[in-house]
């Protein structure tokens, strides 16, 4: 066999060729697939961020919704008279009608008829009938007030007879009344 010889330079060129090839075959592969695995990584903590900002902003609106709710039955509940307010109930018709420039012939309150039973209270049916006369536009006016005021009122039957310029209206209301 014969001798190789190599300068100095030839060994530093050899020895950057070899390195390049194990860099090639060994190195880089393994830099790759270290890299692709952090990428997959950090997308799924991204997905994983996202997500856990649309809950928290999904149970911030869910703590609104439910603190509105408490306030709406807070606010339900004090429409629902007691025994107590039955006359008061009939202040307040005769004060909206007043507002509302119609006259008022006469309030008759039935006695109230059972609907419900829960665990909280007994709720009844209070009738109360009213006879009136005004202005159509005024009897309507005071039907929309009755229903959006103080207590629930429902106007469960309702007459109107045309008695120009008035009209004369026999209309029964229902509240609640909780025991």
């Amino acid at each position: 066999m014969q001798n190789i010889k190599l300068n100095k330079k030839e060994i530093i060129a050899l020895a950057i060729y070899v390195f390049c090839i194990i860099e090639i075959v060994f190195i880089f592969p393994i830099q790759i697939k270290k890299f692709t695995s952090l990428h997959s990584k950090v997308k799924d903590l991204s997905e994983k961020l996202k997500e856990a900002k649309r809950d928290l902003d999904s149970k911030d609106a869910f703590i609104n919704a439910k603190e509105k709710l408490k306030l709406d039955i807070v606010n339900l509940d004090s429409k629902i008279i007691t025994s107590a307010d039955i006359s008061s109930v009939s202040a307040f018709i005769s004060r909206k009608a007043k507002e509302n420039s119609v006259e008022l012939s006469e309030i008759i309150q039935s006695p109230p008829k059972f609907y419900k039973k829960t665990e909280k209270a007994k709720f009844f049916y209070l009738p109360i009938k009213v006879k009136a006369k005004g202005y159509f536009h005024n009897i309507c006016h005071l039907l929309n007030e009755l229903g959006e005021g103080y207590y629930f009122l429902e106007t469960k039957e309702l007459t109107i007879k045309s008695n120009t310029p008035y009209h004369d209206i026999v209309f029964e209301v229902v509240t609640l009344l909780k025991e």
